[in-house]
């Protein structure tokens, strides 16, 4: 574990992060023919308005560790746009592949809020037009959080394929 991302303040050089991430990741590889990385929301920053709104842990850590497959979380209440900007980094950036998108799904009550915890749970039929929409425009795959067996089996699909 190295921790890093939002609200952690390492004072670091990204630089000297990249290396260390890529060092750890190597060490474990050794060992590995899989490995399963996370990484904290907000890959890209919604905007540029403010130094503290990107994502350079988040990033260094893309970076060192060059994902084959990437699966992207998401809400429901996610701007399309702003998914599309954050997929189109991914494989292009990176040179990776966001294999499917996994929704989460509930929804929170208010935006930009950390300490609200009430979560209203999206009902079948929400989550089927969710998908729909989010398919439609985006063209991946949509997978539910929680919903373990069919990441596992998308991503044993993905990996027999090459």
């Amino acid at each position: 574990m190295f921790p890093s991302g939002y609200g952690i303040d390492l004072n670091g050089n990204i630089y000297k992060q990249i290396l260390t991430y890529n060092k750890l990741l190597s060490s474990i590889e050794k060992d590995s023919e899989i490995m399963i990385l996370g990484t904290q929301s907000q890959t890209i920053p919604y905007s540029f308005n403010n130094l503290n709104f990107l994502s350079f842990e988040q990033e260094s850590l893309l970076i060192a560790s060059q994902p084959d497959l990437i699966y992207l979380v998401i809400n429901s209440n996610d701007d399309i746009n702003f998914i599309k900007r954050t997929i189109l980094y991914l494989e292009n950036y990176l040179n990776s592949y966001v294999g499917a998108l996994i929704l989460y799904p509930y929804q929170k009550n208010s935006d930009w809020v950390i300490f609200d915890k009430e979560e209203k749970s999206l009902s079948d039929i929400e989550i089927e037009i969710v998908k729909e929409k989010l398919y439609k425009r985006l063209g991946k795959s949509i997978l539910i959080n929680g919903k373990f067996e069919s990441i596992y089996n998308h991503m044993i699909e993905y990996f027999c394929e090459r």
